[in-house]
């Protein structure tokens, strides 16, 4: 059976909003709709987490949307102690049951490359079920809960009977980014992010969301425990990084149309296969602030019908470099042409200790070029100058050369596919 993407017109990849989501579902049938998430990556921002999550998932199905916080349910816990510190866990609410069980058939006990490559482990949420004396919750979709902030006004605020305290605090906060700096209290008794809204509020009892206290101070009076000792942060500025963008663009899309058969191991071309640059450039630069992109070059050649590809580059703000083909069809000094700008990006670049340089580099090729200058030679020359690589390839295109020059730089070149992001930078035309 074929891999070959089953989108037929490019779609703009924009994030954990790019999906609409019908919001006229039973909100109590989400809550059979959960996973639990373990094993995420510690050494990513909230934000890229929330929408890296968004990606892997929305693969084997619709998110479910928050109508209220306009984002997908996707909650990422965070310590009870230090309420900036996430767990490495997620919840993540789907529209459908059945997405359940294909993100544990897909996910559970695997690496991830988005997610850094870590295992990760995808449960279902254990479900206790009513017992003789239980009480269980009204059946209507919606009731009014009554919520208090600390000293500010009660208020009541829209719920439904099958709404959870995380739910509640996106409501009760809209969006706001302390939300996490404080907990739930019902009765005098608090209340975790995954416990039910009561349904029996009143105005003289409300549900009181109250900040956070900080954490005390040690016997000795020095800072609380999670914080860094002061001997670990002296000394240390932070240093930021420039990144240098190099795409080889004929071996990305050359590489986008072979397809490897699962079942027999054959790998076969499928020319109606095309690249959309403009997706493709979002996933190269996700992670990276636009101020410190230094360098943009997109290199192949323009036989005509690839004209408008070298437009979409130039669109996104890549300099084209854009040799014309040879009788025979090769591409003459193309390589040649990206190789000399690598190096000559080492000349200018050569601070790298008060400013980290990380070159990265879109290709699989790893042939020594006829003796000349190459692209594994390029890049060893990038390392062995005390910059960092970031090494994007198809899986099928990327030569074995380039784990053998891992090796020795192995906290300074990461190699990422492509192939984790087919869905988002393929289509078939």
């Amino acid at each position: 059976m074929s891999t070959t993407p089953k989108n037929r017109h490019p779609k703009e990849y924009n994030g954990p909003a790019d999906n609409k989501r019908d919001s006229g579902v039973n909100s109590q049938i989400f809550k059979q709709n959960v996973i639990f998430v373990s094993g995420l990556p510690l050494d990513i921002s909230e934000e890229q987490l929330f929408d890296k999550l968004s990606r892997v998932f929305s693969i084997v199905g619709n998110i479910k949307i928050n109508q209220q916080a306009n984002k997908s349910s996707i909650h990422l816990f965070k310590d009870k102690v230090n309420r900036t510190r996430l767990t490495g866990s997620a919840k993540i609410t789907f529209e459908r049951e059945e997405s359940v069980m294909k993100a544990i058939e897909k996910y559970n006990g695997k690496c991830v490359p988005i997610l850094n490559d870590n295992q990760i482990y995808v449960k279902k949420p254990e479900v206790a079920t009513a017992g003789p004396s239980e009480t269980l919750r009204p059946n209507p979709t919606e009731l009014k809960v009554w919520v208090k902030i600390e000293e500010k006004v009660v208020r009541r605020e829209e719920s439904t009977s099958t709404m959870d305290i995380e739910d509640l605090k996106q409501v009760v906060f809209k969006g706001q980014n302390d939300r996490d700096l404080y907990e739930a209290y019902y009765r005098n008794q608090p209340l975790g992010p995954e416990e039910q809204v009561p349904s029996d509020t009143t105005s003289g009892q409300p549900i009181v969301f109250k900040k956070i206290a900080e954490p005390p101070p040690t016997a000795s009076g020095g800072p609380p425990l999670f914080l860094p000792k002061p001997s670990e942060s002296i000394g240390k500025p932070f240093i930021s990084a420039d990144y240098h963008i190099i795409v080889d663009c004929s071996n990305v899309f050359i590489g986008s149309q072979k397809i490897r058969d699962p079942t027999t191991g054959a790998t076969r071309q499928n020319l109606a296969i095309h690249v959309n640059v403009k997706n493709l450039v979002r996933v190269l630069e996700d992670d990276k602030l636009k101020i410190y992109i230094k360098t943009r070059i997109a290199g192949g050649s323009k036989p005509p019908e690839n004209l408008p590809v070298w437009n979409e580059w130039a669109s996104c703000g890549y300099k084209c470099i854009v040799a014309e083909r040879s009788k025979s069809g090769r591409e003459d000094g193309v390589d040649d042409m990206l190789h000399a700008h690598i190096l000559q990006l080492l000349h200018i670049y050569k601070d790298t200790q008060t400013r980290s340089q990380v070159l990265v580099l879109v290709t699989g090729d790893g042939n020594r070029n006829d003796n000349k200058t190459s692209f594994p030679d390029t890049l060893e020359r990038v390392l062995t100058s005390d910059w960092s690589v970031e090494l994007w390839s198809w899986k099928q295109s990327l030569n074995q050369c380039y784990f053998g020059i891992q090796k020795f730089f192995p906290s300074r070149m990461t190699i990422k596919y492509l192939d984790s992001y087919r869905n988002n930078i393929t289509f078939i035309q």
